[in-house]
This record gives structure tokens, C-alpha cells and sequence, in this order.
């Protein structure tokens, strides 16, 4: 019985590249994420199943399965959910943590965009008054 070797944990994306691919997954998340669950080498994200959700986390998993083939991924609905798995081998950690980290990030930059309170109108001029010279 042969036994395959372990696909090293290389990514072929550039620094920049994976910075922006980062980004993506914070914009994503931004927008629909509702919860994330890691254990052990699985990081599990659930997304709001808004239009284009699915379409958006479906081509993410793909481009991300093309340049990081030592990650499983895996997208399914439940629900009104569109979720993602992404897990891998234990020295995958540091890749999975970043990923958690960007989703959080977005997930953060939404709940204090919604918190913050509205603008409020300028507080208006009192009307202008004559005042008439005093007759002396």
C-alpha cells in the first residue's frame, strides 16, 4: 500500500494577492456574515442567505481551493444559511486563523456601523428678530 505525501502548506497567491483576498473576506463577511465556529483544523463560516450570497461565498471557495490546495472547502445551504468550511492540516492553523481574523474584522466593522447613531440635523437658527432703536 502506498500512501500519498501531504500537500505541503503553500499558498500561491503574493503577499499583496492574499492581503486583498483577505479583504475579500472581510467585505463578505461585512455583509452577511452571522456566526463563525472553529475547532481544531475547521473553521466554520455561516452567512446570511441575502441574493448573491451563495454565488459570492461559492466563487470565494473556488478561487481559494485554486491557490491553497492543502485546504478542504466546502460550501452548502441550510436553511436560510449559506455556509462555508474550510479545514485542513494541523499546521494549517495560522492560515485558518487569519481567515477567522479578517471574518471577524468585517463582522465588527458592521455591528459598529449599526450601532453608531444617526446623524442629526443641525440644530436650526432662532428666528431672526428686529429689535427697534429705544426712543429716548
Amino acid at each position: 500500500m502506498t500512501r500519498s505525501a501531504p500537500i505541503p502548506i503553500a499558498c500561491t497567491l503574493t503577499a499583496e494577492q492574499a492581503g486583498d483576498r483577505l479583504g475579500e473576506v472581510r467585505a463578505l463577511a461585512e455583509a452577511a456574515l452571522t456566526a463563525l465556529r472553529r475547532e481544531g483544523t475547521t473553521l466554520e463560516l455561516r452567512f446570511a442567505g441575502a441574493p448573491g450570497v451563495e454565488d459570492a461565498v461559492s466563487d470565494l471557495a473556488g478561487r481559494e481551493a485554486e491557490c491553497c490546495a492543502f485546504l478542504d472547502l466546502a460550501v452548502r445551504v441550510e436553511g436560510d444559511e449559506v455556509v462555508l468550511s474550510v479545514s485542513g492540516p494541523p499546521d494549517a492553523g495560522p492560515v485558518l486563523d487569519a481567515f477567522a481574523a479578517s471574518a471577524l474584522e468585517g463582522q465588527d466593522a458592521r455591528d459598529t456601523a449599526s450601532s453608531r447613531p444617526s446623524p442629526t440635523a443641525a440644530p436650526s437658527t432662532p428666528p431672526s428678530r428686529s429689535v427697534s432703536p429705544k426712543r429716548s
